[in-house]
């Protein structure tokens, strides 16, 4: 929808109210504080930081688990413009690297 909306690009994807909306809510519910400032392609997401990267025809949008607070592997929620889809990934060190517009 975003896309079609916004002349075939996610350029802008992460700054739209409603997606920093839903994401700083999602964080909020998994016990952690949501970042204040703006999101960039340059956050990197991690076991307790969600991150929101955009641009072109691309986007990813990590969200921390509940479950990562009380273990030694990251949990987050991950989707992005691939076939991929939503899904849950999980690993020792695993994130979501800086500019990278794929779920790992």
């Amino acid at each position: 929808m975003y896309y079609a909306n916004s002349g075939n690009s996610y350029t802008g994807l992460c700054g739209d109210a409603k997606i920093l909306s839903m994401v700083r809510r999602a964080t909020t519910i998994s016990a952690l504080t949501p970042q204040v400032a703006a999101y960039a392609n340059t956050d990197i997401g991690d076991w307790d930081e969600e991150a929101c990267h955009a641009s072109g025809n691309q986007y990813a949008i990590w969200v921390p688990l509940k479950e990562s607070i009380s273990s030694a592997a990251t949990a987050a929620w991950c989707i992005d413009s691939t076939d991929n889809g939503s899904r849950r990934v999980s690993g020792a060190g695993l994130t979501l690297g800086s500019g990278i517009y794929v779920c790992p």
